[in-house]
Protein backbone atom coordinates (compact mmCIF):
# COMPACT_ATOMS: atom_id res chain seq x y z
CA UNK A 1 0.00 0.00 0.00
CA UNK A 2 1.77 3.36 -1.02
CA UNK A 3 1.75 5.82 2.12
CA UNK A 4 -0.59 8.67 1.89
CA UNK A 5 1.30 10.99 3.97
CA UNK A 6 4.27 11.18 6.74
CA UNK A 7 3.73 9.37 9.53
CA UNK A 8 4.79 10.32 12.81
CA UNK A 9 6.40 8.40 15.34
CA UNK A 10 6.60 10.22 19.51
CA UNK A 11 8.86 7.97 21.89
CA UNK A 12 8.34 8.10 25.52
CA UNK A 13 10.22 7.35 28.57
CA UNK A 14 8.00 9.15 31.28
CA UNK A 15 9.15 10.10 35.20
CA UNK A 16 8.41 8.19 37.74
CA UNK A 17 6.10 10.67 39.63
CA UNK A 18 2.31 12.04 38.41
CA UNK A 19 3.79 15.50 38.87
CA UNK A 20 6.71 15.16 36.83
CA UNK A 21 4.76 13.61 34.19
CA UNK A 22 2.36 16.38 33.73
CA UNK A 23 4.56 18.33 31.61
CA UNK A 24 4.67 15.22 28.96
CA UNK A 25 0.88 15.46 28.63
CA UNK A 26 1.06 19.08 28.29
CA UNK A 27 3.55 18.58 25.33
CA UNK A 28 1.48 15.50 23.66
CA UNK A 29 -1.58 17.74 23.96
CA UNK A 30 -0.37 20.58 21.75
CA UNK A 31 1.40 18.20 19.53
CA UNK A 32 -1.75 16.57 18.83
CA UNK A 33 -2.74 19.81 17.61
CA UNK A 34 -0.29 19.62 14.82
CA UNK A 35 -0.53 16.63 13.81
CA UNK A 36 -3.82 15.12 14.09
CA UNK A 37 -4.11 15.08 10.31
CA UNK A 38 -1.40 12.68 9.95
CA UNK A 39 -0.87 9.42 10.92
CA UNK A 40 0.48 9.42 14.28
CA UNK A 41 1.73 7.13 17.22
CA UNK A 42 3.36 7.16 20.62
CA UNK A 43 4.69 4.61 22.18
CA UNK A 44 7.03 3.85 25.64
CA UNK A 45 6.92 3.68 28.90
CA UNK A 46 4.46 5.82 30.31
CA UNK A 47 5.35 4.83 33.98
CA UNK A 48 1.39 4.93 34.48
CA UNK A 49 -1.63 2.78 33.98
CA UNK A 50 -4.82 4.01 31.96
CA UNK A 51 -7.53 2.27 33.79
CA UNK A 52 -8.41 0.68 37.45
CA UNK A 53 -8.08 -3.15 36.03
CA UNK A 54 -4.62 -3.32 37.57
CA UNK A 55 -6.00 -1.90 40.80
CA UNK A 56 -3.69 1.24 40.92
CA UNK A 57 -2.57 3.26 44.46
CA UNK A 58 -2.75 6.86 42.08
CA UNK A 59 -6.26 7.69 40.92
CA UNK A 60 -5.29 11.31 40.10
CA UNK A 61 -2.49 9.64 37.63
CA UNK A 62 -4.47 7.48 36.12
CA UNK A 63 -7.18 10.08 35.44
CA UNK A 64 -4.40 12.52 34.19
CA UNK A 65 -2.98 9.63 31.69
CA UNK A 66 -6.81 8.97 30.62
CA UNK A 67 -7.27 13.04 30.02
CA UNK A 68 -4.03 13.04 27.52
CA UNK A 69 -4.93 9.99 25.71
CA UNK A 70 -8.55 11.34 25.45
CA UNK A 71 -7.64 15.47 24.48
CA UNK A 72 -4.69 14.05 21.99
CA UNK A 73 -7.76 11.85 20.05
CA UNK A 74 -5.83 8.99 20.31
CA UNK A 75 -6.94 5.06 21.24
CA UNK A 76 -4.59 2.27 23.16
CA UNK A 77 -3.30 -0.06 20.06
CA UNK A 78 -4.58 -3.76 20.16
CA UNK A 79 -2.36 -6.20 22.10
CA UNK A 80 -1.98 -9.88 21.94
CA UNK A 81 -0.60 -11.66 24.29
CA UNK A 82 0.58 -10.69 27.33
CA UNK A 83 -1.16 -7.30 28.54
CA UNK A 84 1.77 -6.68 31.27
CA UNK A 85 5.07 -5.44 30.34
CA UNK A 86 6.03 -4.61 33.80
CA UNK A 87 7.27 -6.40 36.40
CA UNK A 88 8.59 -5.53 40.29
CA UNK A 89 8.90 -6.54 43.62
CA UNK A 90 6.67 -4.40 46.25
CA UNK A 91 6.21 -5.30 50.03
CA UNK A 92 7.95 -8.33 49.41
CA UNK A 93 5.55 -9.76 46.29
CA UNK A 94 5.39 -9.31 42.55
CA UNK A 95 3.82 -6.62 40.86
CA UNK A 96 2.68 -6.68 37.77
CA UNK A 97 1.73 -3.66 35.62
CA UNK A 98 1.07 -1.95 31.54
CA UNK A 99 3.05 0.19 31.90
CA UNK A 100 4.58 0.20 28.13
CA UNK A 101 2.22 0.47 25.43
CA UNK A 102 1.25 2.26 21.79
CA UNK A 103 -1.39 4.42 21.21
CA UNK A 104 -2.16 5.82 17.44
CA UNK A 105 -4.92 8.43 16.70
CA UNK A 106 -7.44 7.97 13.91
CA UNK A 107 -5.56 8.85 11.31
CA UNK A 108 -2.89 6.20 11.86
CA UNK A 109 -6.00 3.43 12.22
CA UNK A 110 -7.08 4.30 9.23
CA UNK A 111 -4.32 4.21 7.44
CA UNK A 112 -2.77 1.22 8.97
CA UNK A 113 -5.99 -0.46 10.22
CA UNK A 114 -4.20 -3.73 11.09
CA UNK A 115 -1.48 -2.60 13.48
CA UNK A 116 -1.18 -4.75 16.79
CA UNK A 117 1.43 -5.00 18.99
CA UNK A 118 2.62 -8.03 21.06
CA UNK A 119 4.91 -7.89 24.35
CA UNK A 120 7.81 -9.84 24.02
CA UNK A 121 9.38 -11.83 26.83
CA UNK A 122 11.78 -10.24 29.25
CA UNK A 123 15.33 -11.26 28.90
CA UNK A 124 17.36 -9.63 32.61
CA UNK A 125 14.85 -6.36 31.82
CA UNK A 126 11.91 -5.10 34.26
CA UNK A 127 10.17 -4.30 30.56
CA UNK A 128 8.63 -6.34 27.74
CA UNK A 129 10.09 -5.36 24.67
CA UNK A 130 6.99 -4.45 22.23
CA UNK A 131 6.73 -5.74 18.80
CA UNK A 132 4.62 -4.15 16.37
CA UNK A 133 2.93 -5.97 13.91
CA UNK A 134 0.76 -5.02 10.47
CA UNK A 135 -0.79 -8.28 10.17
CA UNK A 136 -3.35 -9.66 12.64
CA UNK A 137 -3.28 -13.50 13.05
Amino acid sequence: MPWKSAVFCTFVYAKYTSLERRGLWSDLVSLSVTLAANPWIIGGDFNVIANASCAPKNFTAMDEFAGCISSCGMKVMESIGSRFTWIGVGQGRRIWKWLDRVLMNTMWQQQFPNSIIQPRNRIALAHSPLLRSQEHT
